[in-house]
């Protein structure tokens, strides 16, 4: 919705680029805060330059909400993604966080 595009490249890595009016930093600090408490996704590369920013990512394991099979059954697919964020959101430090 805001203009920025993520897509799977190489050996199960994911690019993910943005215009430069949605820089993509921010989401580099955090996914580097956050792989110290939780599995998150491995950051291996963020560039920026005038035009855009792009970060690469190792994929995490199990299979990707949007293919063919979860598209399919989508209140299915639901459960184990509120699941994850549940996880997400407990192995976190609210009170340490940095970002807000």
């Amino acid at each position: 919705m805001l203009g920025g595009l993520t897509d799977e490249i190489l050996n199960r890595c994911f690019i993910t680029w943005a215009p430069r009016d949605l820089d993509l930093a921010p989401e580099a600090e955090r996914l580097l805060w956050a792989v110290s408490f939780t599995m998150a996704p491995t950051l291996l590369d963020h560039r920026a330059d005038p035009d855009s920013s792009s970060l690469i990512t190792a994929a995490l394991p199990g299979l990707k909400a949007v293919e063919d099979r979860w598209r399919a059954e989508p209140k299915r697919a639901g459960d184990p993604v509120g699941a994850g964020l549940r996880a997400l959101h407990e192995a976190l430090p609210v009170t340490d966080c940095p970002f807000s």
